[in-house]
């Protein structure tokens, strides 16, 4: 199947090195700037400047498509134009990451080398669970949650929609965390966190 990859940085290369391990042919790059139209990385070109042209390109070719952008407010709305257009959004989940038969993971997500998700968990839609992070038992990661490298996350946490939390970040079980908030590099979660804050430490509180 095609996939066309919104987002030509270091962020879609890793993307596409996952999705080619998983079986994807990846046809090309989109990205928002014109100067980078014909450049690109891994042997794969932006051969779309732009969200219009993006969608008439995979459209046409009958492309899956997924969004390799970090800035979860970014990553959501331009999923959900392509998504409005007819695009579906494709699930990329690299071939040595580990998913419970008994967990589900929302389209648009990608699920990068040696993640681990264990049963009774739910993965929201356009989420990032990068390279070699673990998420236990029921838990629940609303839309659009990032996980960075090495997140470990104790059972029946719940991340709500946009967090972000940063390489690292350890999370104790029975745990709720906010939407729209940022946890910080290798912070301890050791309690709930509110919506809308940056947290840091040990244990992670909100910064002042």
């Amino acid at each position: 199947m095609g996939l066309l990859v919104v987002g030509a940085g270091g962020h879609g290369a890793v993307v596409v090195d996952a999705a080619r391990a998983s079986g994807w042919e990846v046809v090309g790059f989109a990205d928002g700037r014109e100067e980078a139209r014909g450049t690109g990385r891994l042997g794969v070109h932006v051969v779309a400047v732009g969200e219009d042209e993006g969608i008439a390109l995979a459209l046409a070719g009958g492309h899956h498509v997924v969004v390799a952008i970090g800035a979860p407010r970014v990553r959501g709305r331009i999923a959900d134009r392509y998504a409005a257009a007819g695009v579906p959004l494709a699930t990329v989940v690299h071939p040595t990451a580990w998913i419970s038969p008994a967990s589900t993971v929302g389209e648009g997500t990608v699920v990068f080398a040696g993640c681990i998700v264990q049963a009774g968990t739910r993965v929201g839609r356009s989420c990032i669970l990068n390279t070699g992070c673990t998420v236990d038992h029921d838990t629940v990661l609303e839309d659009l949650v990032h996980l960075s490298p090495g997140v470990h996350m104790g059972g029946t946490v719940h991340v709500g929609e946009g967090t972000h939390l940063g390489v690292g970040v350890s999370v104790r079980n029975n745990v709720r965390i906010g939407s729209w908030s940022v946890v910080g590099v290798g912070a301890a979660v050791v309690s709930d966190l509110p919506d809308d804050v940056v947290c840091i430490g040990v244990p992670a509180r909100p910064r002042p």
